[in-house]
Order: structure tokens, then sequence, then C-alpha cells
């Protein structure tokens, strides 16, 4: 597993695997390539993407995360 923060500056593309007990699984890709997956807090997500299959965009900027 991953820690989200750990992630080098860049894009990815999440895909939320699952949501059990407010907590959900997100792997992330870049450039077609899985690099990582994270268990984050299911409100750390956009309210439309906090569902199994959701597919979402993340910018990591030094600590700072942006999903849309």
């Amino acid at each position: 597993m991953t820690d989200l923060e750990t992630l080098p500056d860049g894009a990815y593309t999440a895909v939320v695997d699952s949501i059990e007990d407010g907590l959900a699984t997100v792997f992330f890709q870049q450039d077609g390539e899985e690099v990582g997956d994270d268990l984050l807090e299911a409100t750390v997500l956009p309210e439309d993407g906090r569902h199994a299959d959701a597919i979402l965009s993340v910018t990591v900027d030094g600590e700072a995360v942006e999903w849309s």
C-alpha cells in the first residue's frame, strides 16, 4: 500500500475500488500503470466520487491534493 502523500507530484487517475465503514480503497494510476493504492477516509473524496468504481482525477502538488 502506498500512502497518497508519498506519491510524487503530478497528475493521477484514481479508481475507487470499494467503500466500507467510511473507508475508501483507492488505486492510483499514471500513464496507464498502477503506481499505488491507499485506504482513505471517504470524506476526502468529492461527494459524487464516494462510490465503488468512481474514476477521479487527482493532482498532487507538495502536500496538497486536489480531486476532481
